[in-house]
């Protein structure tokens, strides 16, 4: 029997700063230096080119003045993008989330199709941290800036702030919380393929007496960062690829929602915020395993999600003006 888990909402302002308490003796609003942390970090080198290629289609009786964004490979510690070709005009802009879009402008006449097409070369440099001990908190600022609440990831429900308090309990530190919680969540997956994303409070259920998580990427990642942030430990969603294989992937999405589960590899994960190490990576899916600072090769970003609190970055890596989206297409060769 399976049982919708309500998720009784608070009034007041339990934000992640007020539940920082659970940690309190540890949390530092000074500046963290590289000593605060130990540990080591092994990295590799892979690197790729993507082709990618969209269809648009204008359905309207007129000729418009047709503008698109696109979303790119982001520059990040762990990855370099490089753009070595664009068809048409295009300028970089940047969204309220600090990531680099392309925006490109052309006139569709009635009814005609047009492809974009563009080409990077990325490269990407996996890694695996071995913590050590850590028990200092990220300053106070970077700490306020990412707990907050959005419209996907609801700090103020009572259940999530009870089960988050008695999962991080006695933890010594941001490892051992974003630990813990990866591991309480990695055994409660069931994971199911949604049309359209549900966020924390749509996530959560109780069957035979027991919560789980019923969802793909997008609700392990939004439940993930929900309880992080309710915890105090800054957290945010990263939005891109994961891999078939290093050699060649292509992905390919269309209109059709089954064609879309069986060719799309559009992924989604959690980062936190651990001193010494910045965001660190947290993998729920690659496996079925609970990784935190286990980032493999088969990631490529496209992008962070932290202070939107009405939109959701994840499903925006085309978002034309006026013309329908047809197809797109992502071609990774290289290794």
């Amino acid at each position: 029997m399976e049982v919708h888990l309500k998720l009784t909402f608070i009034g007041f302002l339990f934000i992640a700063l007020s539940s920082l308490m659970l940690m309190a003796p540890t949390m530092s609003s000074e500046p963290i230096t590289n000593s605060s942390c130990e540990g080591d970090i092994m990295k590799s080198a892979v690197n790729y080119t993507v082709k990618e290629s969209v269809l648009l289609q204008n359905d309207l009786n007129m000729t418009v003045n047709e503008t698109v964004y696109l979303a790119v490979p982001q520059n990040t510690t762990y990855q370099e993008a490089v753009l070595l070709n664009f068809d048409g005009n295009y300028r970089f802009i940047r969204d309220e989330d600090g990531n680099v879009m392309i925006l490109t402008w052309f006139k569709m006449p009635p009814h005609e199709r047009r492809w974009v097409n563009s080409t990077f070369r990325i490269a990407a440099h996996p890694y695996r941290i071995t913590f050590g001990n850590c028990y200092v908190w990220p300053n106070f600022t970077l700490v306020k800036e990412y707990t907050t609440e959005t419209r996907y990831w609801d700090i103020k429900n009572r259940t999530l702030i009870d089960i988050t308090k008695s999962v991080v309990d006695g933890a010594e530190g941001p490892v051992e919380v974003a630990g813990r919680i990866a591991k309480w969540l990695s055994s409660r997956i069931e994971y199911r393929v949604l049309p359209t994303r549900a966020g924390s409070d749509g996530s959560l259920f109780i069957k035979n007496s027991k919560v789980i998580l019923i969802g793909d990427c997008s609700e392990v990642s939004d439940v993930y960062v929900t309880m992080a942030r309710i915890a105090g430990l800054p957290a945010r969603v990263a939005f891109g690829m994961l891999l078939e294989n290093r050699s060649r992937t292509f992905y390919w999405i269309n209109t059709s929602q089954e064609e879309f589960e069986q060719h799309w590899g559009g992924h989604a994960w959690s980062q936190v915020y651990i001193p010494r190490w910045g965001w660190v990576d947290v993998e729920l899916l690659e496996g079925f395993l609970p990784k935190v600072g286990d980032y493999s090769w088969r990631h490529v970003v496209y992008g962070f999600e932290a202070k939107k609190f009405a939109g959701s970055a994840i499903e925006e890596f085309v978002l034309p003006s006026f013309s329908r989206l047809r197809y797109v297409s992502f071609t990774f060769t290289g290794g």
